[in-house]
């Protein structure tokens, strides 16, 4: 039995939709302009697994509800995404901070600081 093409092809929209925008709050910080495609290919792909869900509603409804939960977690993900790019963004601001805290709570027998302690 093989599976029509049509649900290939609506099956990896759906998929490549919310992994698109999951892939642009990870990589935000670190590379912008590959995050700011990928939002918009992940932006483009659920408005056309959301046009393609409300048309195909009446023949597949099983497809046009899974479609219509992708678009949903793709909105979900555009609410939660730019609060974690600016929670990560805050603390990378942190950041030297984080590591003078490493370096002072070490362990007393690491390296040529022996014996020298630090109450925080």
């Amino acid at each position: 039995m093989t599976i029509p093409r049509q649900h290939l092809v609506f099956g990896a929209l759906c998929v490549l939709a919310p992994s698109a925008m999951a892939i642009c709050g990870f990589m935000h910080l670190s590379h912008e302009t590959f995050a700011v495609t990928c939002s918009v290919i992940g932006l483009f792909a659920a408005a056309i697994v959301f046009i393609w869900s409300i048309f195909s509603f009446r023949q597949y409804r099983l497809r046009a509800v899974i479609g219509i939960v992708m678009c949903v977690i793709v909105f979900w993900l555009l609410v939660i995404i730019p609060g974690y790019v600016e929670a990560k963004r805050q603390g990378l601001a942190r950041l030297p901070n984080a590591s003078l805290a490493l370096w002072v709570n070490r362990a007393p027998n690491d390296g040529p600081t022996a014996g020298v302690t630090c109450n925080m």
